[in-house]
């Protein structure tokens, strides 16, 4: 359905069942290049599963359907039977699949384009995130192929331990979403290649940072996330922001546009409590400085 408002066009789609994303992206890219928004419309609920209030399922197909709205990536759904839609609003990923999120419900007469905003205020599950994270690291350590799995047979080689890496590895960070591999890795894997052998006051750039981070995608050891609808190079902008964290947590020194210093070692436990203490003063900070 085409709509046009205010000079814009958008076009509406209602899928009622899945399609694979590759088909999602090739759609809305062709809408895009006509100069028309497309806005993805889930047929019933707009996740796979529900499994608290503010704990969903998404699969892939349903993450390629997500818009970014007050920065924030989001879904619609409706229900024909009971003529309402459902909005899912400030979903932030914490494992592939699983995700925090607000879930709001409203008779379809009140949708307006563009899609309305909820939970307008900056808004993260901090507390949640620890105990996600430790069941992460367990899953996989239980489960894993130390084969396949490139993430553990780095740590190992590295002659680290899964749960006992440094807490600044793992942390929550805006955009994190581009990235179907959780933070854990791929923050490792720049600390293993880029950061693990920078001295005290040395320069590093995020470019540099970048080409790394490609070569493990290409390799398979990194995986990003299909999203038509989100900016272009997700992942780099949730690398840069995870800088900008460690920058706010006082370990590096933002001494150019893309270029930063470190100032402090990463700190890396040396048994479980004090990985434990570690993280929750981290949190401390990280809930300080959120915005």
């Amino acid at each position: 359905m085409l709509i046009e408002k205010a000079g814009r066009r958008f076009a509406v789609e209602f899928q009622c069942t899945p399609i694979s994303v590759q088909s999602v992206e090739r759609r809305s890219l062709q809408y895009l290049l006509s100069d028309i928004t497309p806005i993805w419309i889930v047929g019933g609920q707009p996740f796979h599963k529900r499994r608290t209030n503010d704990k969903f399922e998404l699969t892939e197909y349903l993450w390629s359907l997500t818009k970014r709205n007050n920065g924030y990536a989001m879904l619609a759904g409706y229900e024909p039977e009971s003529g309402k839609a459902s909005l899912l609003t400030n979903i932030v990923p914490y494992t592939s699949r699983k995700i925090f999120a607000k879930h709001f419900q409203l008779p379809i007469s009140h949708l307006k384009l563009p899609l309305p905003l909820f939970a307008e205020h900056p808004y993260f599950p901090f507390k949640s995130w620890l105990n996600e994270k430790m069941s992460w690291i367990q899953q996989k350590v239980r489960y894993g192929d130390l084969v396949q799995d490139r993430f553990l047979s780095t740590v190992y080689l590295e002659k680290s331990n899964p749960f006992l890496i440094s807490p600044l590895i793992g942390l929550p960070v805006k955009y994190m979403e581009g990235f179907v591999s959780h933070p854990t890795e791929w923050q490792f894997f720049i600390w293993t290649d880029c950061l693990k052998k920078l001295s005290f006051n040395k320069r590093i750039s995020l470019h540099y940072v970048y080409y790394k981070l490609r070569k493990r995608i290409s390799k398979g050891d990194i995986v990003c996330r299909v999203l038509p609808l989100h900016e272009k190079a997700l992942w780099e902008k949730a690398v840069r922001n995870y800088f900008r964290v460690l920058e706010e947590l006082f370990y590096f020194q933002k001494v150019g546009k893309d270029l930063y210093r470190m100032i402090r070692v990463f700190p890396w436990p040396s048994h479980v409590e004090d990985a434990k203490n570690g993280e929750k003063d981290i949190l401390k900070a990280l809930i300080k400085n959120y915005r």
